[in-house]
């Protein structure tokens, strides 16, 4: 299911605010203005700026995933479907920069919640 527009453009907002200026940086009013819509709109999606992060996280995570799962499933040795699956996780990340820069960000630190890891390792 899509998120609506509103929502969809405070995602996609809250990437390019994180991945320029960084989780602690970024406000909750800048990520409303640059999406177009109210702070108060925001807090109807997402209770906590948290929140908001995790929703982002588990999106990009989600993105990448699939692009590495694609068809043609890679094949044969384990070096040769360690190589694809990199490979492709790096043309992703090619085609995705900010989200690829903010998916290496977010993994460094603490700012996802552990329900979100959970969540993303029982996909």
């Amino acid at each position: 299911m899509n998120p609506s527009p509103k929502k969809q453009a405070l995602l996609e907002a809250a990437i390019e605010l994180f991945a320029k200026d960084g989780f602690w940086n970024t406000t909750t009013a800048n990520i409303a203005k640059h999406a177009g819509v109210a702070t108060g709109t925001l807090f109807t999606y997402f209770p906590t700026k948290n929140d908001l992060l995790d929703e982002v996280y588990l999106m990009i995570k989600r993105e990448a995933l699939a692009e590495v799962q694609r068809e043609p499933k890679p094949q044969g040795a384990f070096e040769a479907v360690f190589k694809e699956i990199h490979t492709r996780l790096l043309k992703w990340g090619s085609a995705n920069p900010k989200k690829f820069q903010l998916m290496l960000q977010l993994r460094q630190g603490n700012q996802v919640s552990q329900r979100i890891h959970e969540t993303i390792e029982d996909d």
